[in-house]
C-alpha cells in the first residue's frame, strides 16, 4: 500500500475486523458443545480477516493491473471485454451453483445454522472481490459510486461484515444448556 488508507478502506478493514473478531469468539465459546460449529466459525473468522488484509492491501487491483499490463504488452488489451463478461458470468455461475448445491442437500441441513450463514455471507463477499477484480467498467460504476465520505462497495463490504457480527452474536443466543 502507496499511500494512507481511505475511508473506503478504513470503513471496510475496520468492518472485517469487528468480523473476524466476533466470528472467532463465536467460535471459542461453541468449542466444547459443538465442534462443527466450531471450525466453521473459525473458517469464516480466518476469511473475515483475509477481507480485511485484501481491503488494506489491495491485491485484487494489483492483480487487475497486472493482467491489464500484460494484455497491452500482447496487444490484446482491445478484446478484453468479451473474456470480461464471460469471466464475470463465471464467477456468477460457480458462487450460484455451489450455493445451491451446498444449500439443498440434507448431508449439509445442519450447517443451515448462524454458523453455516455466516460463512455464507462471507463467501459472497469474496464472489464480490472477485467481481471487483473482474472489473467491467459498467459494474465499477455501480460500486464505486460516491455515497457520503465513502464508496458504495464499502456499504456493501459493512453490510456484510454486520451480518456475520449479527449471526456470531444469535448464535451466543441459542447455544445448548442456555
Amino acid at each position: 500500500m502507496d499511500s494512507p488508507p481511505n475511508p473506503t478502506q478504513i470503513a471496510g478493514m475496520l468492518a472485517f475486523a469487528v468480523s473476524a473478531l466476533t466470528a472467532a469468539y463465536a467460535a471459542r465459546n461453541a468449542r466444547l458443545h459443538l465442534p462443527a460449529t466450531a471450525r466453521t466459525w473459525w473458517w469464516t473468522s480466518a476469511l473475515q480477516l483475509l477481507l480485511c488484509m485484501e481491503v488494506w492491501l489491495g491485491m485484487r487491483h494489483a492483480s487487475h493491473d497486472l493482467v491489464t499490463a500484460a494484455l497491452q504488452s500482447a496487444g490484446l488489451y482491445q478484446g478484453r471485454a468479451i473474456v470480461q463478461k464471460w469471466l464475470l458470468v463465471a464467477v456468477l455461475g460457480a458462487a450460484l451453483v455451489l450455493a445451491l448445491t451446498r444449500w439443498n442437500t440434507k448431508a449439509n441441513a445442519r450447517r443451515r445454522t448462524h454458523a453455516g450463514l455466516a460463512l455464507a455471507c462471507t463467501a459472497a463477499t469474496w464472489t464480490l472481490f472477485l467481481v471487483e477484480t473482474v472489473s467491467l467498467h459498467a459494474v465499477d460504476r455501480v460500486l464505486y459510486r460516491p455515497i457520503g465520505p465513502v464508496l458504495l462497495i464499502a456499504y456493501l463490504w459493512v453490510t456484510n461484515a454486520m451480518v456475520v457480527v449479527w449471526l456470531a452474536r444469535r448464535s451466543q443466543l441459542h447455544r445448548p444448556g442456555f
